[in-house]
């Protein structure tokens, strides 16, 4: 199914979804100028959180921001790896239970909620994130904010479902869009406790929920399709998940609501929300134009499921850490935003571990797709191998914006923000429908999005470290060895695997496992060698993350 993870808990939902304190070295990170209103200055003595904000739990002796911000990393990393493995599995799997028509169905119906969510998440919860300290004064109207926001969306998307049914050629997504509208209301209920409990970095509490969620979406999704329902299996799960999720988070969060809606603090939440939204808008073209488009160019739904189901495969290893570092990253970055040096360097060390560890994934995702898909689904989706090898390149690139984003938006630069998204947004759209109408076929749209993305990775990094004394460098320094390291020795593994003949599941198997094989020989020592700091304090963290988790039960790692 397409990654449905959240922009709210994100981003997708595609999808795929308190204050902290002090910094090393005695810097105060409690108060950011972007918890004042319009023209108002902050005090530097500002007082401690208000009561009713989500208390962090207290840090160990001498660990600052970097270090809870690695610790939360990791510990969401982890969490993302089982979850991710469950729903690759659940993706092959679902290839025996469906057709390709219902995934294409599937993605047209989350085209429509992507667009919903947009308008549902009002920005609430960066708001919150931003205004963490104050947080009591902005939580109550914020959840007035969003919740009727989202029963007006969940109408409309109600009555709006046989215009969209229409606009798509397809009949049966009218009942699919009325099943997706019932979970918009539960979805815009969980911004503010998602920003409460995100700015006050409970990421092992955000990375539970969010791993349960992912898992039951999954679980759920197989049952209902072996169950027979076909399409109606993808949806289904979404609103008995986000039910239980919206629960969850608002027994942990306890954000405290009056019976005063306080619309005179609206205008404050819409004018700030309004720039925020307006890149939401963007990047929700960006994630679903290309599905739009196929769906108008293309009226059947086999190829375009073939489409859907190889880009849901080719996110997976993206999403495995973008999603969870900018969960991270976005509170991290914003309580340093006045120390540009440091927040510069924090942001490059991020991303230079990013890229040592995802782009080689990526790379090896599409290496590794031509044996597996041959061994582990039927012949009706040999078809999504191209598909998965073309955009899982271009994921590399992509593997970069979320962080990056991060960055903007942690140095409050959210008017550029906009206008990089909305950049990214028309060049995605542009060359989706220049690809369609050149190649005449799907396999276009996918070359298109995937160089696309891929060169946009590079120019969302550039542009966040404009501010930097060395952004070109620093970004050529980011990208350089992974990306050369990675795609040589997944190429040379992809050609010795060709070796042999795709016939039969031991000869897929033992495919998959030559590209592994001669990827790790030759990328592991390249990388320790060209990037050794990188690879030093990547081990460092995942030690001193074992070692507190351990120490007690594992001599010699306590303290490591």
């Amino acid at each position: 199914m397409p990654d449905a993870t959240h922009p709210d808990p994100g981003h997708s939902d595609a999808g795929e979804p308190g204050p902290a304190g002090g910094g090393p070295e005695g810097v105060s990170v409690a108060a950011t100028p972007s918890d004042a209103t319009p023209g108002q200055t902050l005090d530097p003595d500002s007082p401690p959180p208000e009561a009713g904000t989500v208390p962090t739990a207290p840090a160990p002796r001498g660990e600052g921001l970097s270090d809870k911000a690695a610790k939360g990393f990791a510990f969401m990393a982890a969490q993302t790896i089982l979850v991710r493995g469950v729903r690759f599995a659940g993706m092959f799997v679902l290839t025996w239970l469906v057709m390709p028509a219902d995934f294409a169905l599937f993605g047209y119906v989350l085209t429509v909620s992507q667009f919903v969510s947009v308008l549902r998440n009002a920005g609430v919860r960066d708001i919150i994130i931003r205004r963490q300290h104050r947080a009591r004064k902005w939580v109550n109207p914020g959840v007035w904010l969003t919740g009727i926001v989202g029963y007006l969306l969940t109408a409309l998307m109600i009555v709006c479902s046989p215009l969209i049914a229409e606009f798509y050629g397809h009949w049966q997504m009218v009942d699919l869009v009325i099943v997706m509208a019932g979970t918009t209301m539960f979805q815009s209920l969980s911004q503010a406790p998602v920003g409460l409990l995100q700015g006050g970095m409970r990421f092992r509490l955000l990375a539970t929920v969010e791993s349960l969620y992912n898992c039951g979406l999954m679980i759920l999704t197989v049952l209902f399709a072996w169950m027979g329902l076909g399409a109606m299996s993808f949806v289904l799960p979404f609103l008995v998940c986000s039910a239980a999720r919206t629960g969850v988070l608002w027994a942990y969060a306890r954000p405290r609501v009056r019976l005063n809606p306080q619309f005179r603090r609206w205008k404050y939440l819409i004018g700030d929300s309004i720039r925020l939204m307006s890149a939401d808008v963007a990047r929700t073209v960006t994630l679903q134009g290309d599905i739009i488009i196929l769906g108008r160019v293309f009226p059947g739904l086999g190829s375009v499921g073939h489409y859907v189901y190889g880009n849901s495969i080719s996110r997976q290893s993206m999403m495995l850490f973008s999603r969870n570092l900018d969960l991270v990253l976005f509170p991290t970055l914003s309580k340093i935003q006045r120390e540009t040096g440091r927040q510069n360097a924090a942001f490059v060390r991020a991303l230079r571990m990013l890229a040592v560890v995802g782009v080689p994934l990526c790379f090896l995702q599409a290496a590794v797709s031509d044996p597996l898909i041959h061994t582990l689904v039927p012949e009706r989706f040999y078809g999504t191998i191209p598909f998965i090898v073309v955009l899982s390149v271009g994921m590399a690139g992509r593997l970069m914006i979320s962080p990056a984003e991060s960055m903007l938006r942690g140095q409050g630069r959210f008017g550029m923000f906009s206008l990089l998204n909305w950049i990214f947004a028309v060049l995605y759209t542009a060359g989706a429908i220049i690809g369609a109408l050149a190649w005449g076929d799907p396999m276009g749209v996918a070359i298109a999005i995937g160089v696309i993305t891929g060169f946009g990775g590079v120019l969302y990094v550039l542009i966040a470290l404009s501010r930097s004394e060395t952004p070109v460098r620093s970004t050529i320094r980011v990208f350089a060895v992974p990306v050369l390291a990675a795609g040589g020795a997944c190429g040379l593994g992809w050609w010795a695997s060709t070796l042999l003949p795709r016939e039969g599941v031991v000869n897929g198997v033992l495919g998959a496992l030559i590209v592994v094989a001669i990827t790790g020989v030759l990328y592991l020592p390249a990388v320790w060698i060209l990037e050794r700091d990188v690879c030093n304090e990547f081990l460092q963290r995942i030690r001193a993350v074992v070692g507190n988790r351990l120490g007690s039960r594992i001599p010699g790692l306590r303290g490591a």
